[in-house]
């Protein structure tokens, strides 16, 4: 199960890291997501749901499905859009490099 789960979070990364290479606009961005991440997404979310109640709240996986579900909404927003990244590495890697 865990496996399948990064695996599907992995297709978002590369599309993502692929959208970087290609320097993407929002436009293309918003497009890639619309069409390649979206379906990925919604799958994600209909199996973290229907296999939640399999794990113990407190056990590893249980924390991980539940910690991926209270971020959801952040998520479905940037299927929204172009314009925000889908995580903040970059920004805190930059922001650490500033302090060193």
């Amino acid at each position: 199960m865990a496996g399948w789960i990064l695996k599907q979070i992995d297709w978002l990364y590369q599309w993502e890291a692929q959208l970087r290479e290609e320097r993407a606009g929002p436009e293309s961005r918003a497009a890639m997501r619309a069409s390649h991440h979206r379906m990925v997404v919604e799958r994600l979310h209909r199996v973290l749901e229907k296999t939640k109640s399999r794990f113990l709240p407190k056990s590893g996986m249980g924390e991980a499905i539940g910690y991926i579900l209270n971020q959801w909404d952040g998520l479905a927003r940037i299927m929204e859009t172009g314009v925000v990244e889908l995580d903040q590495n970059q920004i805190e890697n930059r922001s650490g490099r500033r302090s060193s």
